[in-house]
């Protein structure tokens, strides 16, 4: 049975009910009390007109018409009713109200009946999640072979007119003003799939919003010409939140190291050479904190930069996946994005910077919508080097990535190279611990273009400062000396402690944003580590809100809502939630741009808190967890999971390394490592065809195990034993090789395949001439020629 169209099936909805003038809840109608915030409601005529400072949003429906001469008319009442909820649920979600449908548009305005001092923002990341929702339901129209949808989108800011009394139905305008015509002027003069904005929401957004400037547009109705620029993104960063704790506090004690920093982005641009800096220091001292302050700086130049940034992870890092990150922000790649779809953006990248066509290949196989086929690793680091190049002869680049320690040998490699080979101005920044020189001793050594920053503790007055910046000096002096003591001079430390003394209430906020001891301090005690303190912390959090905290340290440092609300079993608004609450706590971050087009990202504002939360899981636990994760990861990433097979076979054998401490066997143990085996295999691959050998090497040796252990049969063993043969030289050491080519002839002679033998003696006889065993190599290439040559090969 066919929907009804939006304003009849939604508007019915709301036709009786009254709108609360100080929170915008919809009422029943005769309700005395508000549903939302418990105020008193008034009848209708008591609710008076306004004038407020409002974000107007205008959103137009395009393929409507195509849809309905091809489809039943039920069909299309359906597929626009959907498009039109789904659309009318993200409205909601950044708090806008839904002013009315006309047709194939939609109103609604951010700021009434509440203003919020980020309403503009708020239109335009619900804009971006419109956008998002629409392709979603257009890539299961084009599956089932029916024309797709496309919307244009006009947001302006201004001041509006306001009256509560007429929300009563679809045809009643209540709110009136110039950002109301404005916006549907410049969504009339979008182009289908772009979100244009007037100058009043791009001063109050640009610094969160990335923005094309399209000049100035002739609108029907107004004198002059409009300014006019379309939203292309969220800005890739994660420092933007402001403490909603209200701590916030100046960089302190890192002026020396600043002024290199932007010394070094000066010669970077004035010679138009590249460089390397590497930020060197331990955990919690303030490595990204610094990187995050040259970014403030960048972006408060008038001259456009490219600041791109990466990360690695713990474990389970995808091949390249720091460097990968930052050209999916560039190509605009969503980690859920199909193939096809990552392809096409990836080419759309190439092609605005001039791209050459023969970069494409590389640049699929780096985003993971192809693999790297006959690729040499030289042809792909000069590939995704040109890439950057290109960038870089448009706008100077930034290229910042974050916890370099964790970084595999390829992606050092792949750094290494972009600093002695590229031409542009091109400054790599890179944030480490000490681990990185057991990795590389001689990293940035001897290059006139590479600099190191050590981060030492901060002294004693220099946390004195920071606690006076974030406190505004409300603290008695011998609390400031125990905290900076204990701290050891580390910011993180510092700021938790802080933290804890807030969270029990032993400081208090007053209007005047100043912080209050609330009785004597004398006594407090101050944790002696900052791994007792985070502990102390998470024990003092309500029960489900630890849950979801110990389930998202599972995933890892960054983690979605959606995974989260699968291992833990709660509704995702019930995770929303409990993550709202937790980074009112300032234990998680939110994270943007996500990896996942249509999932909320987080990531721990620290490892340690991460550390610390997945600690207190039994074992038992761990390991139904990480297989979970597993399940969602590839379930998530669609026809691209193979991009991932590293981290969904880690996660994998998490469970099965727990699982074993446990002593526990049986079908389940079984199941997980025949699982593993298949992902293991498929990493390993994926990382031969990239030349990451050392990752190449430890995946093939897992799945190897994994199929001794699953005593898996010459037919189930032998598509890896191949690939591990072709792929062995260059990889392993020449015995490595020599053993891993006999073990493919082994399982090829057992399963009677003569094609796969002949291949494997023609493979033993380089390994062996290398290892100046002449005569045996000679006999091996006897052995292949008597073999292949009757089968005609």
């Amino acid at each position: 049975m066919g929907r009804g169209f939006p304003e009849r099936h939604l508007w019915r909805r709301v036709a009786s009910m009254l709108t609360c003038p100080a929170c915008g809840t919809a009422n029943p109608e005769g309700a005395r009390f508000c549903n939302g915030c418990g105020g008193a409601l008034a009848g209708p005529g008591a609710l008076r007109k306004e004038r407020k400072v409002a974000t107007a949003l205008f959103a137009d429906l395009v393929g409507s018409t195509a849809l309905a001469e091809r489809e039943d008319p039920e069909i299309v009442q359906s597929v626009i009713g959907l498009a039109f909820d789904r659309i009318a649920a993200e409205i909601s979600r950044h708090e806008g109200l839904l002013e009315k449908f006309m047709g194939d548009a939609v109103l609604a305005v951010f700021g009434v009946p509440r203003a919020h001092e980020d309403d503009a923002e708020r239109a335009v990341r619900a804009a971006i999640e419109m956008q998002a929702v629409l392709a979603e339901l257009n890539r299961g129209l084009a599956a089932e072979g029916k024309p797709t949808l496309a919307m244009r989108i006009g947001i302006e800011a201004g001041e509006v007119l306001v009256d509560l009394e007429r929300a009563t139905g679809p045809r009643d305008r209540m709110i009136t003003g110039d950002a109301v015509n404005t916006a549907a002027r410049l969504q009339a003069a979008a182009e289908p799939g772009h979100i244009v904005v007037g100058p009043g929401v791009h001063a109050s957004t640009k610094e969160v919003i990335e923005y094309r400037e399209l000049g100035p547009f002739a609108l029907k109705g107004k004198r002059e010409p409009v300014l006019a620029w379309r939203a292309l993104r969220i800005k890739a960063r994660t420092r933007g939140e402001r403490s909603r704790l209200g701590l916030e506090a100046r960089i302190v004690g890192r002026d020396e190291e600043l002024a290199v920093m932007e010394q070094t982005l000066r010669r970077v641009e004035t010679e138009g050479r590249p460089a390397l800096l590497t930020i060197v220091g331990p955990a919690g001292v303030g490595k990204s904190r610094l990187v995050s302050e040259l970014e403030r700086l960048v972006e408060e130049r008038p001259d456009v930069l490219y600041w791109r940034r990466g990360r690695c992870l713990a474990y389970g890092n995808p091949s390249y996946s720091a460097f990968a990150e930052a050209i999916k922000a560039q190509c605009e790649i969503a980690g859920d994005d199909p193939a096809e779809v990552a392809a096409r953006k990836a080419d759309a990248a190439l092609a605005e910077l001039g791209g050459d066509e023969r970069l494409a290949p590389a640049l699929h196989a780096l985003v993971g919508a192809a693999e790297a086929r006959g690729a040499s690793r030289e042809e792909l680091f000069d590939a995704w080097r040109s890439f950057l190049e290109r960038m870089a002869a448009r706008y100077p680049l930034v290229l910042a990535l974050e916890d370099l320690h964790w970084a595999d040998d390829g992606l050092l490699d792949l750094v290494e190279h972009v600093a002695d080979w590229a031409q542009g101005p091109i400054l790599i920044v890179a944030t480490a611990r000490a681990e990185l020189f057991d990795l590389r001793p001689g990293w940035g050594g001897g290059k006139r273009n590479a600099v190191s920053l050590s981060l030492d503790p901060l002294s004693v007055e220099e946390g004195e400062a920071m606690l006076d910046e974030l406190l505004h000096g409300s603290l008695e002096p011998a609390l400031k000396r125990t905290i900076v003591s204990r701290s050891e001079g580390n910011p993180l430390f510092l700021e938790e402690i802080v933290r804890k003394l807030i969270d029990e209430g032993v400081l208090r906020a007053t209007e005047a944003d100043r912080w209050v001891p609330m009785g004597s301090l004398a006594d407090v005690e101050i944790p002696g580590s900052v791994q007792r303190l985070i502990a102390e912390r998470l024990d003092g959090l309500p029960l489900q809100d630890k849950l979801v905290l110990q389930d998202a340290a599972v995933i890892g440092r960054v983690f979605w809502l959606g995974a989260v609300a699968e291992l833990t079993g709660l509704e995702p608004d019930e995770v929303r939630r409990a993550l709202g609450r937790l980074r009112q706590k300032e234990l998680v971050v939110r994270h943007e741009p996500s990896s996942f087009s249509h999932e909320e990202e987080f990531a721990f504002r620290h490892n340690l808190i991460r550390d610390g939360a997945y600690d207190a899981l039994p074992k038992a636990l761990r390991a139904d967890k990480h297989a979970g994760v597993a399940r969602w990861a590839s379930r998530s990433a669609g026809d691209r999971a193979e991009g991932i097979a590293a981290l969904v076979a880690t996660h994998l054998l998490e469970a099965i390394g727990y699982l074993e401490e446990l002593a526990e066997v049986g079908p389940r143990l079984a199941e997980l490592q025949a699982e593993a085996f298949r992902w293991a295999s498929i990493a390993a691959e994926r990382s031969a065809s990239l030349w990451l050998q050392a990752e190449a090497v430890r995946w093939f040796r897992t799945a190897e195990r994994l199929a001794d252990e699953l005593g898996l049969s010459p037919e189930d063993r032998i598509d890896l034993a191949r690939a591990h043969a072709l792929s062995s030289w260059g990889l392993d050491e020449i015995s490595e090789t020599e053993r891993v080519v006999r073990r493919a002839l082994a399982i090829a002679t057992a399963l009677g395949d003569p094609v796969a033998a002949g291949w494997a003696h023609a493979r033993l006889v380089l390994p062996l001439l290398m290892e100046g065993r002449d005569e045996d190599a000679e006999a091996a290439g006897r052995r292949t020629v008597a073999i292949l040559e009757p089968l005609g090969e």
